[in-house]
């Protein structure tokens, strides 16, 4: 499995709400959260979101209907 950033997101709700919309849609995804565990700041935190790079264009499309 070959991983490829698809975006970032500077709010973790955000990033929270495209990988909930990738995996309705079949799309397995991943967030790598930016920031340190337990600083307190989780709703401003940011976030990479990874997909598949087979899954790559599909997602694009998700995201940006």
């Amino acid at each position: 499995m070959n991983l490829i950033r698809l975006r970032h997101y500077n709010l973790l709700p955000e990033a929270e709400l495209a990988k909930s919309l990738l995996e309705s849609n079949g799309i397995k995804s991943l967030l790598q959260k930016d920031g340190m565990p337990g600083a307190g700041l989780a709703l401003i935190q940011g976030a990479d979101l990874f997909v598949e790079d087979k899954d790559k264009e599909r997602a694009e499309e998700v995201l940006r209907a």
